[in-house]
C-alpha cells in the first residue's frame, strides 16, 4: 500500500512555507481572498475571469519567482488542508485555486512560466517524505 499524509505535510512542509511567504504575497492573497467570490474558472480550462485589475496589479508587482513559489505554496496549502479538513480560509470560494490561476496567468503574461516547474519540483522533493509506503509505517506513524 502507498499513501500519501496529507495531514503532516500540510503541517510540518506546507504551512510553514506558507507563514514563510505570506508576508510577500499578503496584499494579493488577501485581495484574491476578498474578490474571490466574483472570480469564476472559465469553463474547462485552467483560467480565470472576473478579476479586478487591482488584483492583477498587485500579481504584477511581486518577484517572478516568489510568485511561482507562491502560486505553488498556495495552492497546495488550500488543497491539502482542504484533503483532511473540511472547512479552512484556503477553501473559502476556491480561493487556493484561484489564486494559482492568477498568478499561472501572470507569468505566461511575462513569459516566465517555465519558473512554476521549477518551484513544483522543489516542493515534490520535500513532499517525499510523506509519502506511506506500508500499512505497517502507517500506523506506527499513527501512535
Amino acid at each position: 500500500m502507498s499513501s500519501f499524509d496529507f495531514k503532516k505535510a500540510w503541517h510540518e512542509c506546507i504551512a510553514p512555507e506558507f507563514l514563510h511567504i505570506y508576508p510577500h504575497i499578503r496584499t494579493a492573497y488577501d485581495l484574491t481572498e476578498l474578490y474571490s467570490d466574483k472570480i469564476e474558472q472559465v469553463e474547462g480550462s485552467a483560467e480565470v475571469s472576473g478579476v479586478p485589475v487591482e488584483v492583477l496589479e498587485e500579481f504584477r508587482k511581486l518577484d517572478l519567482k516568489t510568485l511561482a513559489h507562491a502560486a505553488v505554496i498556495v495552492y497546495y496549502y488550500g488543497y491539502y488542508y482542504a484533503y483532511y479538513s473540511p472547512c479552512g480560509t484556503a477553501q473559502k470560494h476556491g480561493l487556493y485555486w484561484k489564486f494559482k490561476y492568477i498568478a499561472e496567468a501572470v507569468l505566461l503574461e511575462k513569459n516566465a512560466s517555465n519558473l512554476l516547474p521549477e518551484a513544483m519540483h522543489n516542493l515534490d522533493k520535500e513532499l517525499d517524505k510523506y509519502f506511506i509506503n506500508s500499512i505497517v509505517d502507517y500506523y506506527r506513524e499513527l501512535m
